[in-house]
């Protein structure tokens, strides 16, 4: 009965406290040679679906430990003239303090959960805690066998091969491997946009130069004089952790900073993509104050102060919203990424990776693990995935003028 789950990401390390939880076996494999070996990009917002995925397949004490690793969450928007350092419009911040397990005991919400902030890094840690007996790293999935006996089995490219299998979860990624082998015709798209995304660490210096009202809540400061007419656009939310955070538990706490994604289409950037994506933490420091040296210097201060070994260049990719119905004859299935990857534009791929996780434990539940499971999980997944990726969509068209996906080409590095 072990499932073989291909990805230690945030979805696939959801389905396995699932599983855990109902007594199945299985055996998780990540092609990152330990947890830190890699950044894990930063913030990310747990909307209230994303955390009812998430209470749904973690016990109790996971879900303490999630809940003491979150940082404040403050909801609220201000938009600002890159250039002339004005704001331009505003949602007034709220502060949101939503807490659904007290006393010690576990109890279904009052009122809808979440949502939640929280570093991704650090989730990623508490969704490993508990599971690292069960978590090979430094395995990097070359391909699966069906077996006479109609199990399967991974092979990896240290020579190794995993147990054998009842299925396979493809939790691995945009650049999924399990994917290319079983579904080489899906392909994720290239929507043309890049980001360069990063943090700054808050201190007293930056808080000085930074305006008041774009300290709470998320900024969106917008450069529109390209003679394109596209924005350069970066997007920062402060990410701050209450005294209480962190403590009674081994997570090493995580200091306040500064979220920021600095991205636009990608002409604006001057260099092909694989320069892009090759760009050095200290490379990408440099592109991101050069594009904003006639930025207002108040505004540019969340770029100047920027800690220069955590940025990283990203490339957005998007599949079509409707996820084909496929018949691969073998006993794989995804999650995550690895099969609906969307633009983070809409802040719903990590949700939506946690839906996969919640669904797909559910149908194994009721089903047992088979190809029914898979069958009820992936119908219900395509529709709620659609909703998402077309939600992504709009998000990249409004804030980024992100291009229709009839006008993107297929990724081929």
């Amino acid at each position: 009965m072990t499932i073989l789950i291909i990805g230690a990401g945030l979805g696939g390390l959801a389905l396995a406290h699932s599983l855990r939880n109902q007594n199945i076996p299985f055996a998780i494999y990540e092609r990152d040679p330990n947890p830190s070996s890699r950044s894990q990009g930063y913030r990310i917002r747990i909307n209230q679906d994303g955390a009812r995925a998430l209470h749904t397949v973690v016990d109790e004490e996971t879900w303490r430990l999630f809940e003491g690793t979150c940082a404040e969450t403050v909801l609220g928007m201000s938009a600002w003239n890159a250039r002339e350092g004005g704001e331009v419009e505003r949602r007034a911040p709220e502060r949101v303090r939503v807490r659904i397990a007290e006393g010690g005991e576990r109890k279904e919400a009052e009122q809808p959960m979440g949502p939640y902030t929280v570093d991704r890094a650090t989730l990623r840690q508490v969704l490993l805690s508990g599971l690292s007996f069960n978590v090979h790293f430094a395995k990097t999935f070359l391909r699966a066998e069906t077996l006479p006996n109609g199990k399967i089995i991974a092979y990896f490219a240290d020579g190794t091969t995993s147990v054998e299998g009842s299925f396979i979860v493809g939790a691995d990624g945009v650049r999924s491997a399990v994917r290319k082998q079983y579904l080489p015709e899906h392909v994720p798209l290239d929507t043309k946009m890049r980001c360069i995304y990063g943090k700054t660490p808050i201190t007293p210096e930056l808080d000085a130069e930074l305006p008041e009202k774009a300290r709470q809540g998320i900024v969106l400061i917008t450069d529109q004089s390209s003679e394109s007419g596209d924005p350069l656009v970066l997007f920062a939310e402060s990410v701050r952790f209450p005294g209480n955070a962190f403590t009674g538990n081994d997570i090493p706490p995580v200091k306040d900073y500064y979220y920021w994604v600095f991205g636009g289409q990608g002409h604006l950037f001057g260099m092909d993509g694989r320069t892009f994506l090759a760009l050095s933490p200290s490379e990408c420091t440099g592109v991101t104050l050069q594009m904003t040296n006639a930025w207002h210097p108040s505004l540019r201060a969340l770029l100047v102060h920027q800690d220069p070994a955590q940025s990283s260049p990203l490339r957005i990719a998007s599949m079509k919203p409707d996820i084909p119905t496929f018949d691969l004859g073998a006993p794989v299935t995804f999650v995550g990424d690895a099969i609906h990857c969307m633009s983070p534009a809409a802040g719903v791929g990590a949700n939506t990776a946690l839906t996969d996780a919640m669904v797909l434990a559910e149908s194994i539940r009721r089903n047992g693990v088979g190809r029914e499971a898979v069958r009820e999980y992936e119908a219900e997944m395509r529709t709620y995935a659609r909703e998402s990726i077309e939600g992504s969509l709009k998000g990249g068209k409004n804030i980024f003028n992100q291009r229709p996906l009839d006008q993107c080409i297929p990724m081929t590095y």
